[in-house]
């Protein structure tokens, strides 16, 4: 029987170590973005007694009205508010999935707009 050649091994173990390394920082990275828990650098936390709105929308197309409660940025009326979902509702451009329906992207109307009431 014939002595293996030893560049043979040491060529196979180069491979594996490529391989792992290739391998390990795609799967380091995906990890790390799921269960990151920091948050974006300048986001304040949201506070719990931040004013809301509460807005109804229809669409002929949806089962009754789609009610949302919604945090009102500063110096913006509920109505403001409730019409940048509307917005989002209407286009596609939205990373909010409002009223569970991301396959309705048009004819959604603004019903009701009102202040919401903090829980007591």
């Amino acid at each position: 029987m014939r002595k293996p050649d030893p560049t043979y091994f040491r060529k196979t173990e180069e491979c594996l170590k490529n391989n792992l390394r290739i391998k390990a920082w795609p799967l380091a990275l995906v990890a790390l973005t799921l269960f990151s828990t920091t948050r974006a650098v300048g986001s304040a936390p949201p506070k719990a007694d931040a004013p809301k709105a509460d807005c109804a929308f229809s669409n002929p197309g949806y089962s009754g009205w789609c009610r949302q409660t919604v945090p009102m940025p500063a110096d913006t009326t509920p109505k403001q508010a409730c019409e940048a979902v509307l917005r989002c509702l209407n286009g596609n451009a939205c990373a909010s999935n409002y009223c569970n329906a991301q396959n309705i992207r048009s004819g959604w109307r603004l019903e009701e707009v009102k202040p919401s009431k903090p829980p007591r």
